[in-house]
């Protein structure tokens, strides 16, 4: 258990994170770090889109499993990772696009989007 615990502050402490919740296979939060309720309305709500596209991908191909399903947005980003008998839910915040690097023009410490080049 101290494992999980280590991975998920690790995940955690990255930067753009705001959030992880672990739900059990019916959708409930065991271990969250929001609110109660924000945290139920995700998990409820993502636990049947997972189970959605579970299901596509074994009809496309029966030898197939759902790994992470991972939804993009205007804001944020939405990683899910489906178990046998847990969801792993991570969101993260979108930053804006850096701007393209031309002859000089915009470095990896861009004063206007911070460091964005690794």
């Amino acid at each position: 258990m101290a494992e999980v615990e280590e991975i998920l502050e690790r995940i955690e402490a990255h930067g753009s994170v705001s959030g992880i919740i672990v739900a059990n296979a019916e959708g409930i939060p065991v271990r969250t770090t929001f609110e109660n309720s924000k945290a139920a309305k995700y998990a409820g709500l993502l636990r049947h889109l997972t189970m959605m596209a579970r299901n596509t991908v074994r009809d496309i191909d029966p030898q197939n499993d759902l790994t992470v399903l991972r939804i993009g947005t205007k804001n944020q980003e939405i990683m899910i990772a489906p178990e046998s008998d847990s969801l792993v839910i991570v969101l993260q915040r979108v930053y804006p696009t850096p701007p393209l690097k031309t002859a000089g023009i915009g470095s990896t410490e861009d004063k206007r989007y911070g460091k964005w080049m690794d």
